[in-house]
């Protein structure tokens, strides 16, 4: 352990406190050691859980639905101020590869210039979600590389990366102290490609390491709440341009919007129903007033 890099795994999660305790432990059992794990229950639970005897973790009850991004600065505030090298960020929905984290710090390592890293990430069935994602701000569309791809054919490749997705993603602390926190007014949803556009203005670069991977539930918090997504990835669109200053992209995506939305309910319409075309509708709205924080709707409201 001595002389290796410091990590703290920052795990996020809803109400969930069985899955992000299931999460730690993975995180735990990682082939690397000089880790610690920060296990943010972000929620109104006050139960106070032991992920591991000892000084490797630490399980923090935030008293309320902070947001995502608010809960990712509770623990990359605590991070920072206990010395950390480096903080992986990780949904409570997350299992790692056992090496995975060794070798995201190695290749952060390798490549200094490297501020903001994600590996592979497989859905449930083994195939690629995402090999880090691309966005296009004039028509709203964030991508996933490899996208249904095997891992095999993915495997050492080096796709060009837009944004890191904050499923599972590591950040130098340098960095963060440079570029800032996650921009809490998102609530949650973009706040990662956010973070990644300032990571990148700051002159680092984001990568995806490709020789590694997580498996994910895919959004299975949001999945409890239909809609919720919907909305907040439409909202968040329009107030991530405008924070930018992208003011032509902004104008074209008011333009653009509704019609790759109604291409979206066409492609995907076996998983749209009402609650999520009421979110999608909803969220153009509210992004035309550059709504932001938590929705003031009682269905898009935290509990």
């Amino acid at each position: 352990m001595e002389g290796e890099p410091s990590v703290c795994a920052v795990i996020v999660g809803y109400e969930n406190v069985n899955g992000i305790l299931s999460s730690a432990h993975e995180v735990l059992n990682s082939s690397y050691r000089n880790l610690f794990v920060l296990a943010i229950n972000n929620g109104r639970q006050k139960r106070r859980e032991v992920v591991r005897e000892g000084a490797t973790s630490e399980f923090v009850n935030t008293g309320s639905n902070l947001g995502f991004a608010s809960a990712c600065n509770v623990g990359a505030r605590l991070a920072l101020s206990r010395g950390f090298n480096f903080i992986l960020f990780m949904n409570d929905d997350v299992l790692l590869e056992r090496g995975c984290v060794s070798k995201m710090v190695a290749e952060m390592v390798k490549r200094p210039k490297v501020g903001l890293l994600c590996p592979v990430v497989l859905d449930h069935s083994g195939s690629v979600e995402s090999a880090g994602d691309r966005f296009n701000g004039w028509f709203g569309l964030s991508l996933h590389n490899a996208n249904g791809r095997r891992f095999e054919d993915v495997c050492g490749t080096s796709p060009r990366v837009d944004f890191a997705p904050l499923v599972a993603s590591m950040v130098r602390a340098e960095t963060l102290k440079e570029v800032g926190f996650m921009d809490e007014r998102y609530f949650m949803y973009v706040e990662d490609i956010d973070l990644s556009i300032r990571v990148k203005d700051a002159g680092h670069l984001v990568s995806c390491l490709t020789e590694t991977f997580v498996r994910h539930a895919s959004s299975s918090t949001s999945m409890r709440f239909p809609g919720i997504k919907q909305y907040y990835m439409t909202r968040n669109l329009f107030l991530l341009l405008r924070n930018q200053r992208k003011i032509a992209q902004l104008v074209g995506l008011a333009f653009s919007l509704p019609l790759t939305t109604l291409i979206r309910i066409v492609k995907r319409r076996h998983e749209i129903g009402l609650p999520e075309l009421k979110g999608l509708f909803r969220g153009f709205k509210d992004g035309i007033g550059f709504k932001q924080g938590p929705s003031d709707r009682e269905e898009y409201r935290p509990p």
